[in-house]
């Protein structure tokens, strides 16, 4: 049975794109590392290396040069909601707190980091790097900012094939999956997506 996933091609994505290539390769150094402290600093930088300053949408202007103050946390938890097709903004509650614990523990040494953080941080991750390589497959392009515009189009999550990938990404029982694959289908036919 396949799985849908042409490994060869997400090979060719990581060779052909800077920013796919570093988040892959500090996600896998993640699982390599002693401490699950250590390891969840690595996802976090896989997120930010992913979301790197080219394509930060959510800034503020500095009150005295009026130039655009990137928020880093801000832009990662909002680009992971973003592709994870988060519409409640549950994950990027999650991401932030994450981040959070994150900076606390770089910049005041708190080692507050559960191993169940380190877990779900590690499935968000997974999921990103998933999308981001099924996004580029989508519109066949290795191009960062591509894949990025692609990510904030409205036209992508209206995509009934995209909802359907999702759900085989989550965890949950067969059922599950098939009655949300249903309500989607049903949703798309009412909403004129699917003539």
């Amino acid at each position: 049975m396949s799985s849908g996933f042409v490994y060869e091609k997400i090979l060719e994505l990581r060779d052909n794109n800077e920013y796919y290539k570093n988040a892959l390769s500090l996600f896998y150094f993640s699982y390599s590392a002693n401490d699950n402290i250590v390891g969840f600093t690595l996802l976090i930088t896989a997120s930010e290396s992913i979301f790197s300053k080219a394509t930060y949408e959510y800034f503020e202007a500095c009150s005295t040069c009026s130039q655009p103050m990137y928020r880093i946390r801000q832009s990662v938890s909002q680009n992971v909601s973003k592709i994870l097709l988060d519409s409640d903004e549950v994950i990027c509650k999650i991401v932030k707190k994450l981040y959070d614990k994150r900076s606390a523990f770089l910049h005041k040494g708190k080692r507050d980091i559960s191993t169940e953080d380190y877990y779900t941080l590690q499935e968000f991750v997974r999921n990103v790097l998933l999308m981001y390589w099924y996004v580029s497959m989508n519109i066949n392009s290795f191009e960062h900012k591509a894949i990025m515009a692609e990510i904030h189009s409205d036209n992508m999550h209206q995509k009934f094939m995209y909802n359907n990938f999702l759900i085989g990404l989550d965890n949950s029982s067969f059922k599950e999956k098939q009655a949300k694959m249903i309500f989607e289908f049903i949703k798309a036919i009412l909403e004129g997506k699917i003539p």
